[in-house]
């Protein structure tokens, strides 16, 4: 059970809860942090049963009891990560089959926009350099012409 994947289907519940992505970012925040005490409890708890109410119903459903009685756990230190984490795999094939039904939401295309646009950008700066590189005028067109030469021919 990797932490990435742990983290993906703690994200794709939250989807699954609609929460947009300031809340997303919100759960992710409140789930790390409870991992990394290993401890479900106090304001990350509360900040998951708000944002993130699906996966809080299937580690409930996982463990055979109501989201008040983990609830009850959280406030008594008795929920630990790996009941979250044991939950969340145990239910992994239904959160991803849930989740591929979602589309993305506006923000998630626009992040993987940017994302594939700084991809471009590096890739040609890596290609041709930075324009403070280029000399001025003609010498600086000559120059970047000779790069893209080199980057179309393959030398």
């Amino acid at each position: 059970m990797t932490d990435a994947t742990t983290m993906a289907l703690q994200d794709a519940c939250a989807r699954l809860s609609g929460a947009d992505l300031s809340e997303r970012i919100g759960s992710a925040t409140a789930f790390r942090q409870s991992m990394s005490m290993g401890l479900f409890m106090g304001e990350e708890f509360n900040m998951l049963l708000e944002y993130n109410p699906h996966m809080m119903t299937l580690v409930a459903v996982f463990h055979d009891i109501t989201v008040g009685q983990l609830r009850v756990r959280a406030r008594a230190r008795d929920l630990k990560a790996e009941d979250i984490t044991r939950a969340l795999f145990a239910h992994r094939a239904e959160i991803e089959e849930n989740n591929g039904a979602l589309a993305p939401s506006f923000e998630e295309r626009a992040l993987g926009i940017a994302r594939a646009g700084g991809r471009i950008a590096a890739a040609f700066t890596a290609g041709v350099g930075m324009p403070t590189e280029w000399k001025g005028g003609r010498a600086g067109l000559l120059m970047l012409g000779e790069r893209l030469d080199v980057l179309l021919k393959g030398d």
